[in-house]
């Protein structure tokens, strides 16, 4: 019988080795999201808690790797838009952002466009997070605090840890209690 893994080092020792590449990189990137973060192994797979709760998990399964979230009450303190630090912290420092409506702009013409807004009590529900190689792909829907609803797709490129672009595609408006 194979001994369960205690660490998550021990679990990915134990998956295939592109699932294992995969993995890697994803406990990388929330290790740089998340510094603080604590590793551990719950209910047999990978997960990494903030303040003694459950953030999120990964694992590997026959045909594919995946991603869940953890405790609700962790990723809506984790969620709470409107830390600015944090995002200008994983900022490149040559970091552009792209949309529709503004096309090559700059760290400060982002947070200028983009950051009064935030921290208002939006909500978010991410529906997919993908990673390949520097990019990663992420739509999530968000509920304002009127209860207007939205969905966007984002392309994310990483380089040593750090976000250098965001390009955004505005989903749509979604109808309320959707």
């Amino acid at each position: 019988m194979k001994s369960k893994p205690r660490t998550i080092d021990e679990y990915l020792a134990g998956v295939n080795a592109d699932q294992r590449i995969a993995l890697e990189k994803l406990r990388k990137t929330i290790r740089a999201a998340v510094p603080k973060v604590e590793k551990c192994i719950s209910y047999g797979i990978p997960a990494f808690r903030l303040n003694g709760r459950s953030l999120v998990f990964f694992g590997a399964w026959t045909n594919h790797c995946s991603f869940y979230p953890g405790s609700s009450a962790t990723l809506k303190k984790f969620q709470a838009a409107g830390d600015r630090k944090f995002f200008e912290q994983h900022l490149a420092e040559d970091f552009t952002f792209s949309s529709p409506l503004d096309v090559g702009l700059d760290r400060a013409g982002y947070f200028a466009r983009c950051w009064p807004g935030a921290g208002r009590g939006q909500k978010f529900n991410f529906l997919r997070l993908i990673e390949h190689d520097d990019e990663v792909v992420v739509t999530y829907e968000m509920t304002k605090p009127n209860g207007d609803k939205g969905r966007n797709t984002e392309i994310l490129r990483i380089r040593d840890n750090k976000i250098i672009s965001v390009e955004v595609y505005f989903g749509w408006d979604l109808v309320p209690n959707h």
